[in-house]
């Protein structure tokens, strides 16, 4: 990466934007943070962005306002959103007319298992950039570790691990902080163009196997336990748009059925220059964290 060139980060808001920026900026890049409001600037410039630009995906006018005199990308598209597809096409078309030397795709870890409506639409995305004549690089991180924040109060308080889909079944994943550190390696980096890179941590776990580690870290017993993916739409009507609980719940059908075996451990160690985290050591960390705070 030259000297003086701007990173600029789509979806910057996200926990997976702010992740990446504060990975880029400490390797000393330039980042331009993209979002659709101001609300959360101070994060942002917290996370290490140095500017920030107001753009919305759906709007081309103002993602070339966005990609002016930038070298570099990374796209983060809106989670179980029916305009992803859209949106991605806007982003990579003006991306090509400004000429961008490098366009890094956020996508998705088994991007082919095309049940799963998100991952489809990851795929053709992917299809597009290939396509598309700009140098890029396609990252297809698996789940991540963070996900057992959203239900960490309740297995503190009651030791149940609740997901919608079985238990019992493999599920590759990733600590977002190895996920940020390579999208930040590639993105600094010519050495990682024209790939598509597979990431997932040591190894992959069921839901049963992480509830055995907390049950450690934690010094009581966790239990995982399972609800129907149907269940999980109906808790969360009115939470969510329509397009959202659509979405998540055939991820859910397709996990209560095959899980999300597979993955490499050794793709992630390429990139990164060191294994991937564990399950085991980020719940470590997780874990240390909540009883600090």
């Amino acid at each position: 990466m030259e000297t003086g060139e701007t990173v600029l980060v789509t979806g910057a808001a996200g926990r997976t934007g702010k992740a990446v920026i504060a990975a880029l900026a400490e390797r000393g890049a330039r980042v331009r943070a993209m979002t659709r409001s101001r609300a959360g600037e101070d994060e942002l410039h917290a996370a290490g962005a140095h500017e920030i630009v107001l753009a919305d995906l759906g709007d081309r006018s103002s993602l070339e306002d966005a990609v002016s005199g930038v070298a570099r990308l990374y796209h983060i598209g809106p989670r179980f959103n029916d305009c992803e597809v859209a949106f991605g096409a806007n982003i990579i078309a003006v991306a090509r007319n400004a000429g961008l030397r490098h366009f890094v795709l956020h996508s998705v870890f088994h991007a082919q298992c095309r049940t799963m409506i998100h991952h489809r639409q990851k795929l053709d995305l992917e299809e597009m950039l290939i396509e598309s004549g700009l140098p890029y690089t396609i990252l297809q991180p698996a789940m991540y570790m963070q996900n057992i924040a959203l239900e960490w109060a309740r297995i503190e308080a009651e030791g149940i691990y609740e997901r919608p889909y079985r238990t019992d079944l493999s599920m590759a994943m990733i600590d977002l902080a190895d996920l940020a550190d390579a999208a930040a390696t590639v993105l600094t980096s010519a050495r990682y163009v024209g790939g598509a890179y597979e990431l997932v941590g040591r190894e992959p776990l069921s839901h049963a196997g992480m509830a055995k580690i907390l049950s450690g870290l934690l010094g009581k017993p966790i239990r995982a336990a399972r609800y129907a993916p149907a269940e999980w739409r109906r808790r969360n009507a009115g939470r969510f748009p329509d397009d959202y609980l659509r979405i998540y719940e055939a991820m859910c059908r397709h996990y209560d059925r095959f899980g999300l075996p597979g993955g490499n451990p050794a793709v992630a160690s390429m990139i990164l220059g060191r294994e991937p985290a564990s399950f085991e050591d980020f719940a470590r960390r997780f874990v240390a964290e909540r009883k600090a705070s």
